[in-house]
């Protein structure tokens, strides 16, 4: 892919990729189609490759999505027109962040409350009259002091 697509950033609420994978221009169109897609939008590609060695999978184009910004990535196996053994075909669904480049939002952290103490205060007390005996309420008898004049 040489250069920009020709529309306007965040202008686009779903963008649509059916290519053959040998033909799939890379890592630079996962750039443009973020840069066109509207924040929440949906990127749906779908491949049709032949099985051979280095060609990339399904859980390449995965990886390389969620590096390019997107979430929510879902591999969808489709049926092919003609069976065959060679010519895999799959689908790509993933959505783009809901927020703008730039834009900030706080992260609340989650605090952990302390467990909360019952206490059941008449089950706990103790009726401080029944703790007194007898002699303990008796006056004490103090001692007369001789004093001199």
């Amino acid at each position: 892919m040489a250069g920009q697509l020709p529309l306007d950033s965040s202008s686009v609420d779903t963008a649509i990729s059916i290519c053959r994978l040998f033909d799939f221009p890379g890592d630079q169109l996962f750039g443009e189609i973020s840069r066109v897609l509207k924040p929440g939008g949906t990127i749906l590609l779908h491949q049709t490759s032949q099985s051979t060695s280095g060609q990339m999978t399904a859980s390449s184009f995965e990886r390389r999505l969620l590096v390019a910004g997107f979430i929510d990535v879902q591999v969808i196996q489709m049926k092919p027109i003609v069976p065959s053994e060679v010519v895999k075909d799959f689908g790509i669904k993933a959505k783009k962040l809901s927020s703008k480049i730039g834009s900030s939002f706080s992260i609340k952290k989650a605090t952990k409350s302390l467990p909360k103490v019952q206490v059941d205060d008449d089950m706990d007390l103790i009726d401080e009259d029944c703790l007194l005996t007898e002699e303990d309420l008796k006056k004490p008898q103090l001692p007369l002091a001789k004093t001199r004049f």
